[in-house]
């Protein structure tokens, strides 16, 4: 049985999607409708109505630099090299780039409900000194993924100022226009919650900052917290690994053609950036892979946020340290069936019957919250449960302390 490599699929169009999974019967009408509604879209963005007579068609070099320059005001470029087809200079421009000590701990959040309960995590587990600083992704205008607050950016930079943190805007207009990440993606004008998810991603990792780093940097999603001590400096370290993150798989088998894919998750990661190999190679962009297309064997894996990344994993073969993953309703531990029967209770006494509430545990010391940043853009019923959460975390991890140290 025959084995495709990764560079097979170098060239095979990006599909990016938010779920797999078959619809419920009890959805079918909406997604009719939803279907339809989309379809107009399509046809008015065919005809020039939405998006102009923009292509899909990737960029020359010339036009990436032309787009991806002129368009972005400097104020965009002062902290970061962004471009994905140009590596970022580390020349000291920015100071103490590639000189400076200590872990870097970077969350992206797009509200500001769990940037407070993050810190504290932090603060009472990590065991080494380090510094935090929130990449904001959030609408410049009321969105339902922020409960339609207007001003989040503004709510965002105070509550990270108040947690004693850093504070840094992603530009917006990366993501209407995906190629001056991505230049071979083809889909350069999808703006969903996955997209935006790998749009992250691939900012953070091209911030000259970060890019040039020799340090450590841990990588947060925003409904992710820390409940165990832990140095993640000396944790990689003492493993002679280059990255750590949670293994997604996708794996196909027919006749002809044997396919294992693995790649990163976004909730957790963290680089040693002194020792990262072809970090310029690291892409984060999400899609479908079309297999054996037009054949009767054909094949489409869908991948999520990161999927990309299983390229650079075959082709750099990094020493890697994988977290582990299981429900909190699934472990042993009193702390954390504690805290899955408080989560579940704060749902079900609000008739929030979602699966939500089922957190994971990550690697036996992080908690990551089901769609607790609301990145999925829940209603506003979900909004008003927020104190009752946050005195729960904050009791969880106070448990934790207690028993931990």
């Amino acid at each position: 049985m025959g084995t495709l490599q990764y560079r097979a699929l170098m060239s095979v169009p990006i599909r990016c999607h938010t779920t797999d999974k078959p619809l419920r019967p009890g959805l079918q009408w909406f997604t009719v409708f939803i279907l339809t509604k989309y379809f107009w879209i399509w046809i008015f963005a065919f005809m020039g109505k939405v998006h102009g007579d923009a292509s899909s068609v990737p960029l020359s070099k010339g036009e990436f630099l032309g787009v991806c320059n002129d368009s972005f005001g400097p104020q965009d470029r002062a902290y970061t090299d962004v471009l994905w087809g140009e590596n970022p200079q580390c020349d000291n421009r920015h100071g103490k780039i590639g000189t400076a000590a200590g872990l870097l701990v970077l969350s992206t959040h797009t509200n500001a409900h769990l940037i407070k309960i993050q810190k504290k995590s932090l603060d009472l587990f990590l065991t080494e000194p380090f510094e935090y600083v929130v990449y904001d992704d959030s609408y410049d205008h009321a969105h339902k993924s922020n409960w339609d607050i207007p001003g989040m950016p503004g709510l965002i930079e105070a509550a990270v100022l108040e947690a004693r943190g850093r504070y840094k805007r992603i530009p917006q207009h990366f993501h209407r226009d995906r190629r001056c990440l991505f230049p071979n993606t083809t889909e350069p004008f999808v703006n969903n919650p996955n997209t935006r998810c790998s749009d992250v991603y691939q900012f953070i990792l091209r911030d000259s900052e970060i890019y040039c780093s020799r340090r450590v940097v841990l990588l947060l999603d925003a409904d992710v917290l820390l409940a165990a001590p832990v140095s993640p400096t000396a944790s990689l370290r003492s493993r002679n690994a280059s990255a750590a993150s949670v293994k997604q798989h996708r794996a196909y088998h027919t006749d002809g053609i044997s396919m294992n894919m693995t790649y990163m998750w976004t909730a957790v990661n963290a680089f040693d950036m002194a020792v990262l190999p072809g970090r310029q190679a690291i892409n984060w962009d999400c899609g479908n892979f079309v297999l054996m297309k037009g054949t009767p064997t054909e094949k489409v894996i869908s991948l999520d946020s990161g999927g990309h990344t299983f390229e650079w994993l075959t082709q750099y073969s990094p020493h890697m340290f994988w977290l582990q993953a299981q429900t909190t309703a699934d472990s042993i531990d009193e702390d954390w069936q504690w805290l899955s029967q408080n989560w579940a209770k704060i749902y079900r006494d609000n008739k929030l019957y979602d699966l939500e509430f089922k957190s994971q545990i990550l690697g036996d010391m992080f908690l990551h919250l089901r769609n607790g940043g609301n990145w999925m853009s829940h209603g506003k019923r979900y909004k008003f449960i927020q104190p009752a959460q946050a005195e729960v975390l904050s009791q969880f991890l106070q448990r934790r302390k207690a028993k931990l140290g």
